[in-house]
């Protein structure tokens, strides 16, 4: 949840730790969730394949 909502809203860490009660190791948390979504996130070439093979003819690249 703590990754979700700095995500989504971009919450700042310290509001993050305060809300879950836990402390300056919420940035350690925090990245370590965002390591754990990286490794399962398909790389650029795959999901441009992806979306050649579903038939779409633009796609957007946004971040990072």
């Amino acid at each position: 949840m703590l990754a979700l909502r700095w995500f989504v809203d971009g919450t700042r860490i310290a509001q993050l730790a305060c809300d879950n009660g836990i402390g300056k190791t919420a940035h350690s948390f925090l990245h370590e969730a965002i390591d754990v979504l990286a490794a399962q996130a398909p790389s650029l070439h795959t999901a441009l394949s992806a979306a050649k093979i579903a038939g779409h003819e633009h796609v957007s690249v946004n971040g990072t």
